[in-house]
Protein backbone atom coordinates (compact mmCIF):
# COMPACT_ATOMS: atom_id res chain seq x y z
CA UNK A 1 0.00 0.00 0.00
CA UNK A 2 2.86 2.40 0.74
CA UNK A 3 4.69 1.85 -2.55
CA UNK A 4 7.60 -0.16 -1.15
CA UNK A 5 8.40 -1.77 -4.50
CA UNK A 6 11.39 -3.70 -3.13
CA UNK A 7 9.12 -5.59 -0.72
CA UNK A 8 6.47 -6.07 -3.41
CA UNK A 9 9.07 -7.41 -5.85
CA UNK A 10 10.35 -9.81 -3.19
CA UNK A 11 7.05 -11.68 -3.30
CA UNK A 12 7.27 -12.33 -7.06
CA UNK A 13 9.35 -15.34 -8.09
CA UNK A 14 12.57 -14.18 -9.76
CA UNK A 15 11.96 -16.19 -12.92
CA UNK A 16 11.41 -15.47 -16.61
CA UNK A 17 8.09 -17.38 -16.45
CA UNK A 18 6.55 -15.03 -13.86
CA UNK A 19 3.63 -13.08 -15.38
CA UNK A 20 1.63 -10.10 -14.13
CA UNK A 21 -1.37 -8.63 -15.94
CA UNK A 22 -2.40 -5.21 -14.65
CA UNK A 23 -5.47 -3.12 -15.43
CA UNK A 24 -3.76 -1.38 -18.36
CA UNK A 25 -0.42 -3.16 -18.76
CA UNK A 26 1.28 -6.54 -18.65
CA UNK A 27 4.66 -7.84 -17.62
CA UNK A 28 6.28 -11.03 -18.87
CA UNK A 29 9.08 -12.19 -16.59
CA UNK A 30 10.26 -11.02 -13.18
CA UNK A 31 12.56 -8.38 -14.67
CA UNK A 32 9.61 -6.63 -16.38
CA UNK A 33 7.60 -6.86 -13.16
CA UNK A 34 10.46 -5.18 -11.26
CA UNK A 35 10.87 -2.40 -13.84
CA UNK A 36 7.13 -1.69 -13.93
CA UNK A 37 6.85 -1.73 -10.14
CA UNK A 38 9.65 0.83 -9.73
CA UNK A 39 7.69 3.37 -11.77
CA UNK A 40 4.16 2.47 -10.74
CA UNK A 41 2.00 4.71 -8.56
CA UNK A 42 1.07 3.70 -5.03
CA UNK A 43 -2.35 2.25 -4.30
CA UNK A 44 -4.88 5.05 -3.66
CA UNK A 45 -5.85 5.50 0.01
CA UNK A 46 -8.92 3.79 1.37
CA UNK A 47 -8.68 0.58 -0.64
CA UNK A 48 -10.87 -2.16 0.83
CA UNK A 49 -10.82 -5.89 0.12
CA UNK A 50 -13.86 -8.15 -0.08
CA UNK A 51 -14.50 -11.86 -0.67
CA UNK A 52 -10.84 -12.78 -0.29
CA UNK A 53 -10.34 -16.50 -0.85
CA UNK A 54 -7.22 -18.61 -0.45
CA UNK A 55 -7.36 -22.06 -2.05
CA UNK A 56 -4.49 -24.52 -1.64
CA UNK A 57 -3.66 -27.39 -3.95
CA UNK A 58 -1.19 -29.60 -2.15
CA UNK A 59 1.63 -28.29 0.02
CA UNK A 60 3.23 -26.03 -2.58
CA UNK A 61 0.50 -24.24 -4.56
CA UNK A 62 -2.08 -21.64 -3.55
CA UNK A 63 -4.44 -19.34 -5.42
CA UNK A 64 -5.58 -16.09 -3.82
CA UNK A 65 -8.52 -14.10 -5.19
CA UNK A 66 -10.12 -10.92 -3.90
CA UNK A 67 -12.30 -8.01 -4.90
CA UNK A 68 -11.20 -4.46 -4.10
CA UNK A 69 -12.79 -1.04 -4.08
CA UNK A 70 -11.68 2.56 -3.66
CA UNK A 71 -13.78 5.29 -2.03
CA UNK A 72 -15.59 7.45 -4.56
CA UNK A 73 -14.99 5.08 -7.50
CA UNK A 74 -17.78 3.11 -9.14
CA UNK A 75 -15.67 0.21 -10.40
CA UNK A 76 -14.90 -3.07 -8.66
CA UNK A 77 -11.37 -4.39 -8.89
CA UNK A 78 -10.53 -8.07 -9.17
CA UNK A 79 -7.19 -9.57 -8.28
CA UNK A 80 -5.86 -13.10 -8.42
CA UNK A 81 -2.44 -14.50 -7.62
CA UNK A 82 -0.95 -17.96 -7.99
CA UNK A 83 1.66 -18.70 -5.32
CA UNK A 84 4.13 -21.58 -5.17
CA UNK A 85 6.35 -22.66 -2.32
CA UNK A 86 10.02 -22.75 -3.32
CA UNK A 87 13.27 -22.85 -1.33
CA UNK A 88 12.97 -19.14 -0.48
CA UNK A 89 9.39 -19.48 0.77
CA UNK A 90 6.10 -18.53 -0.89
CA UNK A 91 6.33 -16.53 -4.14
CA UNK A 92 3.84 -15.23 -6.73
CA UNK A 93 4.26 -16.76 -10.19
CA UNK A 94 1.16 -15.30 -11.82
CA UNK A 95 -0.94 -12.26 -10.97
CA UNK A 96 -3.94 -10.66 -12.66
CA UNK A 97 -5.60 -7.35 -11.82
CA UNK A 98 -8.70 -6.09 -13.61
CA UNK A 99 -11.66 -3.81 -13.03
CA UNK A 100 -15.33 -3.92 -13.97
CA UNK A 101 -18.32 -1.64 -13.59
CA UNK A 102 -19.90 -2.09 -10.17
CA UNK A 103 -23.31 -3.68 -9.92
CA UNK A 104 -26.12 -1.10 -9.68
Amino acid sequence: MDGNYETLNHWFLDDHRTVRFGVAEEQWGAEQVRRWREGSPTVPPGRTLDQTTISTYGPATAVVTTLFRYPGRTCVGRQSQTWIHVDGGWRIVNAHVSERVADP
